[in-house]
C-alpha cells in the first residue's frame, strides 16, 4: 500500500470517527474511552506518514472489469502491455524534463526504470517501485517522474479546466503516452486505480470514458503571436502575467522560464507587443485557451 493510499484510508478512518465522538451520549463513558483512543492512534500514524515521506518513485495499479479474474489473475497480454504503457509515461515525463526530441530513443531512459516488487490484491494489481542503489535523502528525479505522471493522469479525470492546465506545459510524446494508457485500458474493458506517494486517482467507467475524450483531442498551437497593448504587470512567485488588448480584452498566462522578470517589470503599464505562444483545445463546444508570454517588445511613443 502506498502512503497516499494508507493516507487516505487514515483521514476517512479520522472522519468517521470524529463523527462518532461526536454523536455520543454523555454517559457513554466506555465507548468514548475506545473511541478516542484510537483517534489519537490514526492521528499519530497520519503524522508518521508526514515526517516519513518516500525519496524514491512508489506507485500501485490496480485493475478491474474484463480483463480481472477476481484476485487470482490478470489477462497476460493486457499485464504485459499496460505495465509497458505506464513504464513508458514514466520514462517520457522524466525525459521531458530536459531535451526530449519528437521522435527518437529516450534519453538515459535507464534512469526511469521501475521494478515490480509486489502483487496487489483487493482486486488484481501491481506495485511498482525504484530500487535505487544508495539510499537518498531528497526526491529523486525518478520520484518527481511519477509524481508528475500520476497528476497528469489525476487531472484527465477530473474536468477539463484540470486537464488544460497541465496540457499547456506537456511535451507532444508526454501526452501521446498518457494517450495510449487510458485508450488501452478502456478498449480492454478495465477499469483502475492509481496511488502514488502524493496522489490516489480512481477511474470508474463513466470516469474513464471522459478521460479518453479529453486526452484523444488535438491541441491547436500558434506558437508566436504578436499581441499590441499594455503590459499590465508579472507577479514573481508564479511568473503570471497580464496584457490588456487595444481591443479592451485582458489576457492573462504565464511567463516563459527563459524571461527575465526585471525586463518585464520595467514594462509595467507600458504599451508593447506581447509575443505569446496560444494553445487552444476544444471540447463540448467550449474552447479554452493558454498564453505564454515568450517576449514583450515596448512600443517607443510617437515624437
Amino acid at each position: 500500500m502506498t502512503q497516499a493510499t494508507k493516507r487516505q484510508y487514515l483521514e476517512a478512518e479520522k472522519t468517521t470517527l470524529e463523527s462518532l465522538v461526536s454523536e455520543l451520549a454523555a454517559d457513554d463513558v466506555f465507548e468514548r474511552v475506545g473511541l478516542e483512543s484510537r483517534l489519537l492512534e490514526v492521528a499519530s500514524e497520519l503524522t508518521s506518514l508526514q515526517v516519513a515521506a518516500p525519496n524514491t518513485a512508489e506507485s500501485e495499479l490496480v485493475f478491474y472489469g474484463a480483463p480481472v479474474h477476481g484476485s487470482a489473475g490478470l489477462d497476460a497480454r493486457f499485464t504485459s502491455e499496460v505495465i509497458h504503457l505506464y513504464q513508458d509515461l514514466v520514462a517520457k515525463t522524466l525525459a521531458a524534463k530536459g531535451e526530449l526530441r519528437a521522435m527518437g530513443p529516450i534519453p538515459d531512459a535507464h534512469r526511469s526504470r521501475l521494478h515490480v516488487t509486489d502483487i496487489v490484491r483487493g482486486s488484481f494489481g501491481f506495485r511498482f517501485e525504484e530500487l535505487a542503489d544508495q539510499e537518498s535523502f531528497t526526491a529523486t528525479p525518478l520520484f518527481e517522474a511519477a509524481e508528475e505522471a500520476a497528476h497528469l493522469i489525476e487531472a484527465a479525470g477530473q474536468n477539463d479546466e484540470a486537464f488544460v492546465d497541465v496540457l499547456e506545459r506537456l511535451n507532444p510524446r508526454v501526452h501521446d503516452a498518457v494517450r495510449s494508457f487510458f485508450r488501452t485500458i478502456a478498449d480492454a474493458g478495465a477499469t483502475f486505480r492509481l496511488s502514488s506517494a502524493r496522489t490516489v486517482a480512481e477511474f470508474s467507467a463513466e470516469r474513464l470514458r471522459a478521460a479518453v475524450e479529453r486526452v484523444t483531442i488535438e491541441s491547436r498551437e500558434e506558437a508566436d503571436q504578436p499581441l499590441t497593448g499594455v503590459f499590465m504587470g508579472v507577479l514573481h512567485a508564479s511568473r503570471t502575467f497580464e496584457h490588456r488588448l487595444d481591443s479592451g480584452e485582458i489576457i492573462r498566462g504565464k511567463a516563459d522560464p527563459a524571461l527575465d522578470l526585471s525586463t518585464l517589470i520595467a514594462m509595467h503599464l507600458q504599451r508593447g507587443v506581447a509575443h505569446v505562444r496560444v494553445l487552444q483545445w476544444t471540447r463540448g463546444g467550449r474552447e479554452y485557451k493558454r498564453y505564454t508570454l515568450r517576449r514583450l517588445e515596448r512600443i517607443s511613443p510617437a515624437p
